[in-house]
C-alpha cells in the first residue's frame, strides 16, 4: 500500500539521531515524523504508529502525558495513551488493471504491535471478502494477491476485510478494510501517472530540506558521540550491583531463524536481552552467567553421532577455547540424548532417538539441555525439539471384528468400530479409513481431536439373509506419511434372520387317485413345503384348512410334522367318488408373526367290483278274457 521513496533513508537517519539524543540527555527530545494520508478519511482511521516511530515505550504513554499540543483549538488528530494506535481499524483503496495475471501483488497490509516476544507476533486472515475465488492473503506477511485473472463478469469493486491477531494468551485483534477497484488498463496507467506526478512534486519539495537537515544532524551526531564517550569513561566500572539479575532468567523470545543443512531442518530462537551478560555476586573470579535459550529441531531415528547443528557458532563461542573451557552438557539423570564436540562445537545425537519412547503422545517433544563452560563460567540453555518421522504403521486392537446385524435393520444404521492407533503424531498419525468395495456398507469418520479419528460402519442398503448370510469386509487405516503406512482389520457381518419368508409347497398341484375300500392306515399322499428363513422361522408344520367338512375328518388324517395324509375310515366310491381337501403349511415363528401357505389336494376314488347283481321283480295281476287274441 506504499512505495519506498528515494529520501526515506534520510528520514530514518533523522529519527535515529533524535532517539540517540533522548538516550544521552534523557529529559526532553524534539522529534519530527511525517505522515501522508489521503483526504476523506473516516473518523478514527489509523494514520500511523507514532509511538513506535518515535521510539517511545507505550507502557509509559499515559504516565508521561502523551498528547497532541494544539494552540488553535481542537486538533484534527488524536493519540491513544493506552496503545500505539488510535483505533482498531483502517481502510485503504487500491486500483489494479483488469488484465493482471494470477499471483499479481495487489497490496501489502502492514500492522504493528508494540508488545514483544510471542505477544507481538501477528497473523493475518480474511474476515470478509466479496469473492473468495479472486484474492488470497498470506497469513504471515499480509500480502494480498490475485488467485486468477479477472473476467468481464467480475465486479469492478471488491471489499476485503483483513483481521490481524497477535499471539497473546488473550488474543487482541484489529481490522483493516481494503477496497480493490478493477479498472481498464488505460485508466490504471493514467491514475498511476497522476499519483507519480504528485509524489515527485512532494519529493522535490522535501529533498532540499532533508539534505540541509542531514548535514546539521551529522555534525550534532558526531559531537554527541564524543560527549557520550567522555561521560562513559568517567563512570564507575562496578557492575555487580547495577546489573544483578536472576541467574534463572529465561529471556523473552523475539526472533526466529530457520535454515536447512542437508536433509535436516534447524530453527534458532534467541531472547531479547536487557543486558549482554551478568556478573554473579560473591565470586572471586569473573563468573559469567548468560541467561539465554537456543532452540533446534532434530528428526527422530537419526543415526548415532548425527549432527544436530553448530551449537558453538550459534552461541557465539570461540572454537579454540572450547576444550580448554570444558564445553559440555550438564545432566543429572545419567546419559544425555545428545553430546557436544569440543573440537568443532557441533551438537550430535548420542545413540538412536525414538520420539515415541521419549515423549510418548506429547505433541511438542522438546528436550532441554544445559550447556556449561568454565573460566569464566557460562551457562546456556538449549532446547531441542524432536521432529516426528513416519516410522510406525497404524494398528488395530484386533485383527478381526464380528458384528451381528438383523436383516430388518434400516439403511442409515451406524455401528461404531475400534479406532486404529499410530504412535506417530500430527500428520503422521491416522488420517483416514477406507473400506473394501461392497454394496451394503460405507465408512464414516468422526474426528474427536488429539489425533483420534473414530470409524463408524454405516448401512447404506438393506440386508437379506436369504441372499447373503455373511459379509466379509476389509477396513484399512492410513496415516499422513508420504508414502502413507497402512494397517488393516477384517470385519465379518453375520446377518440375523427375521421371519420374512412364507412356506412354499414343492408342487403346484396335488392330485391323487385312491381305490375304494382301501384298508385303514393307507397313505394317500405326502405334501411338502419349505421356508428359506432360519431356525424356528424355517420349521414347518401342517394342518387341515379351517373350513374343512367334518365328514372328511372321519375318513382322513394329516401328520402335522411329515405332511402325510392317511386313511382312517371306509372309502366308498358309491358314496363319494371325489374329495377336495384344503391343507395349510405354517412356520414356527413368533405366534403373532407366523406365515402360512394354503394348498388344495384332490383325491379321486376308483370304483372296484364290490357289489353283486340284484334282481328286482315287480308283480301285476289282471283278468284276461279267454277269447282274447
Amino acid at each position: 500500500m506504499e512505495q519506498r521513496r528515494p529520501h526515506q533513508w534520510l528520514e530514518r537517519h533523522v529519527e535515529i539521531f533524535l532517539i540517540a539524543l533522548s538516550l544521552v540527555f534523557g529529559r526532553m527530545v524534539l522529534a519530527q515524523v511525517r505522515y501522508s494520508i489521503s483526504e476523506e478519511q473516516k473518523d478514527g482511521a489509523v494514520v500511523g504508529n507514532i509511538a513506535k516511530d518515535l521510539g517511545i515505550d507505550h507502557r509509559t504513554l499515559k504516565e508521561r502525558g502523551f498528547r497532541i499540543v494544539s494552540t488553535s483549538g481542537e486538533s484534527l488528530f488524536i493519540v491513544n495513551q493506552n496503545d500505539v494506535s488510535a483505533n482498531g481499524s483502517a481502510e485503504g483503496v487500491e486500483e489494479i488493471p483488469r488484465n493482471v495475471n494470477a499471483g499479481h501483488l495487489v497490496t501489502k497490509v502492514r500492522a504493528y504491535d508494540a508488545d514483544i516476544g510471542y505477544n507481538g507476533w501477528l497473523l493475518f486472515s480474511l474476515q470478509e471478502v466479496s469473492d473468495h475465488s479472486l484474492f488470497s492473503l498470506d497469513r504471515y506477511t499480509g500480502q494480498i494477491r490475485t488467485l486468477r485473472s479477472f473476467t468481464e463478469t467480475d465486479e469492478a469493486q471488491h471489499k476485503l476485510v483483513i483481521l490481524v491477531k497477535d499471539n497473546g494468551n488473550v488474543s487482541l485483534s484489529a481490522t483493516a478494510t481494503v477496497i480493490v477497484k478493477v479498472v481498464e488498463p488505460k485508466e490504471a496507467f493514467a491514475a498511476s501517472d497522476v499519483k507519480n506526478a504528485v509524489k515527485d512534486e512532494e519529493e522535490n519539495n522535501v529533498t532540499f530540506y532533508l539534505i540541509i537537515t542531514l548535514g546539521s544532524v551529522s555534525v550534532l551526531f558526531i559531537t554527541s558521540i564524543i560527549v557520550l564517550i567522555v561521560m562513559q569513561c568517567s563512570k564507575s566500572t562496578d557492575y555487580s550491583s547495577k546489573y544483578l539479575q536472576d541467574t534463572n532468567y529465561d529471556g523473552t523470545l523475539c526472533h526466529s531463524i530457520q535454515y536447512r543443512s542437508g536433509d535436516k531442518r534447524y530453527m534458532l530462537v534467541g531472547p531479547r536481552m536487557s543486558i549482554g551478560s551478568t556478573l554473579a555476586p560473591g565470586s572471586n573470579r569473573n563468573t559469567l552467567v548468560i541467561p539465554d535459550r537456543r532452540r533446534r529441531d532434530s528428526e527422530e531415528e537419526q543415526k548415532d553421532g548425527a549432527v544436530v547443528g553448530n551449537l558453538a557458532k550459534d552461541l557465539g563461542l570461540d572454537l579454540r577455547s572450547l576444550k580448554e573451557r570444558g564445553f559440555r552438557i550438564v545432566t543429572t539423570s545419567g546419559d544425555s540424548l545428545f553430546t557436544v564436540n569440543q573440537i568443532d562445537g557441533m551438537l550430535n545425537v548420542n545413540g538412536k532417538i525414538d520420539r515415541e519412547t521419549v515423549c510418548e503422545r506429547i505433541i511438542a517433544c522438546i528436550i532441554n539441555l544445559k550447556i556449561a563452560l568454565e573460566n569464566p563460567l557460562e551457562i546456556h540453555y538449549v532446547s531441542v525439539e524432536i521432529v516426528d518421522v513416519n516410522d510406525h504403521a497404524p494398528t488395530f486392537p484386533e485383527k478381526e471384528k464380528r458384528l451381528e446385524i438383523s436383516e430388518s435393520a434400516l439403511p442409515g444404521a451406524r455401528y461404531q468400530l475400534q479406532a486404529a492407533r499410530d504412535p506417530d503424531s500430527a500428520t503422521n498419525s491416522v488420517q483416514q479409513y477406507k473400506l473394501s468395495h461392497n454394496d451394503h456398507f460405507r465408512i464414516e469418520i468422526k474426528d474427536r481431536g488429539e489425533d483420534r479419528k473414530m470409524p463408524f460402519l454405516v448401512l447404506q442398503k438393506a440386508l437379506d439373509r436369504e441372499t447373503t448370510s455373511r459379509h466379509k469386509l476389509l477396513l484399512t487405516a492410513l496415516d499422513g506419511g508420504r508414502p502413507p503406512k497402512t494397517g488393516t482389520m477384517e470385519i465379518i457381518v453375520d446377518v440375523l434372520d427375521v421371519n420374512d419368508n412364507m412356506p412354499v409347497f414343492t408342487q403346484d398341484v396335488y392330485s391323487v387317485t385312491l381305490k375304494e375300500n382301501v384298508p385303514v392306515g393307507t397313505i394317500v399322499v405326502q405334501v411338502n413345503a419349505t421356508d428359506m428363513d432360519d431356525g424356528t422361522n424355517g420349521e414347518i408344520f401342517y394342518t387341515f384348512g379351517s373350513d374343512i367338512d367334518s365328514k372328511l375328518l372321519k375318513l382322513f388324517d394329516l401328520n402335522s410334522n411329515t405332511g402325510e395324509i392317511t386313511v382312517i375310515g371306509p372309502i366308498d366310491y358309491e358314496e363319494t367318488n371325489n374329495y377336495d381337501i384344503d391343507i395349510q403349511a405354517s412356520d414356527k415363528g413368533p405366534v403373532n408373526y407366523r406365515l402360512t401357505s394354503d394348498k388344495s389336494i384332490t383325491i379321486k376314488i376308483i370304483d372296484v367290483n364290490d357289489n353283486a347283481p340284484e334282481i328286482e321283480v315287480t308283480s301285476f295281476s289282471s283278468a284276461v278274457p279267454e277269447d282274447s287274441k
